[in-house]
């Protein structure tokens, strides 16, 4: 996921029949998400199955600037998002970002296009320049509402008539996206009655739930478990709890943590945990603030899909540890695809995954007690829960060549796959 920049190209090639035009609020280049994952891992699926595919990405000051590049396949479109501008504008300026980005980069002789959204602004833009497409397509990772709810927490608390109203005026055009689509599609059981809760619309025969897949090679040789632990600098003795998150609030890696500090196993565990955010110098002292936790917790940052792939392979045990939103979790299918068993919290998607295992991989959102017993538990070898060839038997339900086709289908419609 580090370095897929790719060369830089004067404008998007001509279409020969059509083209896949899809659209991110960032690429899975610049800034690791399970969405922006999933936006991206389609767009090359869509190459590899020889159709002219685009992706239409926001970008930041640090990350590469606007303009148009060519990798794995895909011609990627980056407009400029600014993040400096007062919250009530940036709806409105980074609409208008991208669609002079469209207007200067794809072409205009662009004919039967099939629009697949991922995020709003984006998409707004495409609808707003892209005339009579063939189709339109919105896979919806979490409703704008349920995001901005928890990711404006402080404005509404200090603020609140303003960003209620901004909410629900988003909503509003999340609503009117969705009206206009041929599909519809959600990660989950859970997403489709979240969907269904905010926008009330008689669409239920357009709204399709196809889970996120796994690459086959996940499936294939791994490393041994002392040669990925080296691979990482993580110490060969004892067990390896892992989690691989978005360090902020919600993703609930302080639960995680404080659940270590109240084990009471003399094995000589560690947790490490990968990814970056804001809440990293607060889980650190966190981590540091106790004997527990604080000789145990390995903080890897952003890392390589190699080092990752590593990371997957070192574990004996990965925690989710979710607060809320949890609209899926490829995370959670990418361990299991390693026999790695999983604990998750009941939070959102994560039970329509790990119930059918195994209820005991079940605990409560933001109980470090529970989450402390069952660590116990599972380092005393107490824990009942499936062997990981099971585990890795279990998963083959999420392998890509299980889902690509149908993934396909929804995107081009029946009978129209290319």
């Amino acid at each position: 996921m580090v370095g897929l920049v790719g060369p830089k190209t004067t404008q998007v090639p001509e279409p020969q029949n059509g083209a896949y035009v899809a659209t991110a609020d960032r690429f899975f280049g610049d800034h690791p998400g399970g969405a922006y994952r999933i936006a991206w891992e389609l767009a090359r699926s869509v190459a590899r199955g020889g159709e002219q595919s685009i992706l239409l990405a926001g970008s930041l000051p640090k990350d590469p600037p606007e303009g148009v590049s060519h990798v794995d396949g895909v011609d990627i479109i980056r407009y400029r998002y600014d993040q400096s501008a007062p919250r009530s504008l940036r709806f409105h300026i980074g609409v208008a970002s991208a669609r002079r980005a469209l207007r200067k980069w794809l072409p205009a002789s662009l004919r039967g296009v099939v629009i697949h959204g991922h995020s709003l602004i984006p998409s707004v833009a495409a609808g707003a320049e892209i005339r009579h497409p063939r189709r339109r397509v919105y896979t919806l990772h979490s409703s704008v509402v349920h995001e901005q709810e928890i990711n404006w927490e402080e404005d509404l608390r200090n603020k609140g008539p303003f960003s209620q109203a901004a909410i629900q005026g988003l909503r509003a055009v999340e609503h009117n996206l969705l009206k206009r689509q041929d599909g519809i599609h959600v990660l989950s059981q859970f997403m489709r009655e979240r969907l269904e809760t905010v926008h009330p619309l008689d669409t239920s025969e357009r709204i399709s739930v196809i889970p996120w897949w796994v690459d086959p090679a996940a499936f294939g040789p791994r490393l041994a478990p002392a040669a990925a632990r080296a691979r990482l600098g993580v110490p060969a003795e004892g067990p390896v709890i892992l989690s691989v998150r978005r360090l902020v609030k919600r993703m609930g890696l302080d639960t995680l943590i404080r659940a270590v500090q109240r084990t009471d196993s003399p094995a000589g565990f560690r947790l490490v945990i990968v990814g970056q955010g804001p809440e990293e110098t607060a889980l650190r002292e966190l981590a540091a603030s106790h004997e527990n936790s604080r000789s145990r917790t390995i903080f890897l940052g952003r890392v390589t899909d190699e080092a990752l792939e590593a990371a997957y392979d070192a574990a004996d045990l990965f925690v989710l540890p979710t607060r809320a939103l949890e609209g899926f979790g490829i995370i959670t299918v990418d361990a299991l695809a390693r026999g790695c068993p999983v604990l998750g919290t009941t939070a959102g998607a994560t039970p329509e995954i790990l119930a059918p295992l195994s209820q005991n991989l079940l605990f409560e959102p933001d109980n470090a007690d529970q989450l402390a017993e069952k660590l116990n538990h599972w380092l005393q070898g107490g824990l009942n829960i499936p062997s990981r060839a099971t585990i890795r038997e279990y998963a083959q339900r999420y392998s890509r060549t299980c889902l690509e086709s149908r993934m396909r289908e929804l995107i081009f419609g029946p009978g129209l796959d290319t």
